[in-house]
């Protein structure tokens, strides 16, 4: 197998492929946003218990640190479900 730089092109294509089961544009803006929520809900959980009891992280991995980027608008709200 060929090494890869990061900063080349197509790099992150290559490494997303395999790893997430969404279009490429799309798909890395929204696991980018579901991670900000999930790291909203950490914060949440840990200073003031459980905001939600319904919410979870889809994915099964990370977004690249590269596209944490422009996330300042992201909607976070939670609907606090009940208890299993």
């Amino acid at each position: 197998m060929k090494a890869l730089g990061l900063f080349q092109p197509g790099a992150l294509t290559y490494l997303y492929a395999p790893l997430l089961t969404c279009r490429w544009r799309i798909g890395r803006r929204a696991v980018a946003e579901a991670y900000v929520v999930g790291l909203q809900w950490v914060l949440h959980y840990y200073y003031d218990g459980v905001v939600s009891w319904s919410w979870f992280y889809p994915y099964h991995y990370p977004p690249m640190i590269s596209d944490l980027v422009r996330l300042d608008q992201v909607k976070i709200a939670f609907e606090p479900g009940v208890p299993p």
